[in-house]
Order: C-alpha cells, then structure tokens, then sequence
C-alpha cells in the first residue's frame, strides 16, 4: 500500500505506470461539465466520484455561503468528504457541530474534528457530555482541545500501536515538536504493520526524535523503487538538517527515476530552480513532468519558471495539467489568468477544479 499517495493531495506519491490520460483512472478521467466560473465548477467538484476531489472541492472557500449551504456536505457518505465540511463549518455552526459529536454512527475522526472545531470549552463539554470511552480519535480531540486528560490519553494510545493508517493524521499529529508525542510513537512503532514503518518514521523526527531518520535511510536503501520513491515523499516534510541529508543521499541513487525526484524536492525546499526542471519538464515520462510541475511553485519565481509552468499547463497527461495548475494557483495565478479560464472546460474534472481554485485565489 503506498501511503505517501495522500500526503501531498493529488497524485502526491509517483507510481511507474501508463499515464493516466486514458481513463482507468476515474479521479482524472471523468469529464467535467461545460465551461462555467470558478465557483460553478467548484460546486460540480463536490458531486464528482472522487472522494478525494469531493473533499478538497469543500474545503475551498467559496465566499458568502450559507452554514446550511455547507451542511449539505455532511450527507456525503465518505468520511474524509464529511472531515473537510466540518472543517469549515467552525464555532458559528455549534448545534450542528454538537450533534455529529453525539453521533455514535459517525465514523470517530468525524466526531474528533467536530468537537475540535467548537473550540476548546465547547469542545470539551461537547466530548463529555456525548462521547464517553476511549479511542484514538477522542484522545487525539482531547489533546487537540486542551484537555486536562488529553496528553496522557493520547500518549497512552500512541505507545499501544492503536494507529489509524491514514497518513494526514501524522502530518497533523507530528506539526509542532513534541518530545513525549515522539516518545510515545516510538513504543508504538513496535506494534504496528510494516506499512506504517516509514510514515511513523517520518512523524518522530518531525516531533524532534532524530533518531527515527534511521528507518527513513534505511528506506533509501530498499530494493524496491517504490519504496524509495515513498521515502522521497516523505523526505519533503522534514525539517533541516534532517531531510536535506537523507535527501542528498537520495539525489545519488542508482535510479534515474528517483535520483531526479530526490533532486526536484531538494532544489524546491532551497527555493530554487535548476537544469533539472527543464529536463523533467521536457521528459517524455508523464512522471517526471508532473515532478516539475508539482515543485516548481517553490522553485522561485522567475521567468524561467513562468515559462515551464506555461507550457506544463498545456500537457497532453491530465496529472501533469492539474499539478500545473495547482502550482500556478500557489506561485501567483494573475500571470497564468488566460490559460487557467481555458483549462475550465478541461475535459477532466481534476484540472477544471485545480484551475478553478487557482483562479479563486486572485
């Protein structure tokens, strides 16, 4: 199972493959509707078959909406779908918010991220009033919330290996340095799937356990390049020095593949653009073009890195137009305004939304 896919939201984690231009793969593939504004295709993102795209279509901030305009999103079946309506839902929405924590049917990380979104009183109150028990999630929304119990439930159910394989909650878990958080992985990682093992890794040393980046080189020296591949990804979240070593180990591997990942995400965290983006950018691996596009939002702007997004955008992959996109929205959409209107009649729905998102911003 390959974690790191969600880690950065679209196509985060690279997997050798045919590109997906062609349509088994529905996220990309599915057709969106005729040309409309921005915030009409938003709104189509939220009835797409991706729950991925489906959430991240919600979680956008559409500007005047209504709480009950919003609440619609909590009848969509997928979970992850209901954390992001939840999400934006906040403190104003409390009878609504209250009662998904009082649901029992509720998937748990539901009812944590509505209690959280009440705010630390409401929050609580809300947890002892309608959620008694333990559970990963109610200690993760304890601990969340200030809670006086909340760091020794939490830590309690770290250690034990009771962990959810989702890998944003790592990400949110491990976002500030935490000693006993680390500590309390580190008994954990004992009792959990191999899968985990990197994604684990990762979350220590971002909570300040260095220790942990032994696992992670360990990684880089697995034989399968998916593996390696998935290191790199995870590599991109850690803090210096820690990342850019294991990174620059990376940069040496004996695959092309992942030598030219690993230097991407390395040449990105400086801030920094080089011949490599125009090498990937120009590669007739779909992969490695989407690397490009992905980093180049972080590369530095320049004219150098305006042109190579102009023309990723106009890709003939699918993965590679959305990721432009995305970039192009997060480096400053204003220079790319006429190219993204023309992606919203994108014939899939991933690139529609992430030019209509781009477009949001300006």
């Amino acid at each position: 199972m390959r974690l790191g896919l969600l880690l950065l939201g679209l196509a985060a984690c690279p997997h050798r493959g045919p590109s997906p231009l062609v349509s088994d793969d529905p996220a990309l593939a599915e057709a969106s509707a005729p040309a409309g504004s921005p915030t009409e295709t938003v709104r189509r993102a939220r009835t797409a078959s991706s729950p991925d795209l489906r959430a991240r279509a919600w979680a956008v901030d559409l500007g005047g909406e209504s709480i009950g305009e919003r609440v619609v999103g909590l009848s969509d079946a997928d979970p992850v779908v209901q954390r992001a309506v939840v999400r934006s839902l906040g403190p104003d929405a409390e009878g609504i918010l209250v009662g998904v924590v009082a649901n029992a049917e509720r998937d748990p990380f539901v009812r944590a991220e509505a209690a959280i979104a009440l705010g630390r009183d409401a929050g609580i109150a809300a947890l002892d009033t309608h959620w008694r028990g333990g559970g990963l999630a109610r200690a993760y929304a304890s601990f969340r919330l200030g809670a006086p119990d909340g760091r020794a439930a939490l830590e309690s159910v770290l250690a034990a290996g009771d962990l959810p394989l989702e890998p944003w909650f790592f990400l949110e878990l491990s976002a500030e340095p935490d000693p006993g958080l680390a500590a309390a992985l580190a008994k954990g990682q004992l009792h959990v799937e191999e899968e985990l093992a990197f994604t684990l890794a990762a979350a220590r040393v971002r909570l300040g356990d260095p220790s942990a980046a032994e696992a992670l080189e360990e990684g880089l020296r697995h034989a399968d390049e998916e593996v390696r591949l998935e290191v790199v990804d995870l590599l991109n979240g850690l803090p210096s020095p820690a990342g850019d070593g294991l990174l620059e180990r990376a940069r040496r591997d004996t695959s092309e593949f992942v030598a030219t990942y690993a230097e991407l995400v390395s040449l990105s965290r400086a801030g920094k653009a080089g011949s490599v983006f125009e090498r990937a950018a120009a590669s007739p691996d779909w992969e490695e073009r989407q690397f490009a596009a992905r980093y180049l939002q972080s590369a530095g702007a320049s004219r150098a890195t305006e042109k190579l997004l102009s023309t990723l955008l106009t890709d003939a992959s699918p993965a590679v137009r959305a990721a432009a996109a995305t970039a192009a929205g997060a480096s400053g959409a204003a220079p790319f305004r006429a190219a993204l209107e023309g992606l919203l009649r994108d014939g899939s729905q991933e690139v529609s939304f992430a030019a209509a998102r781009a477009l949001l911003t300006l």
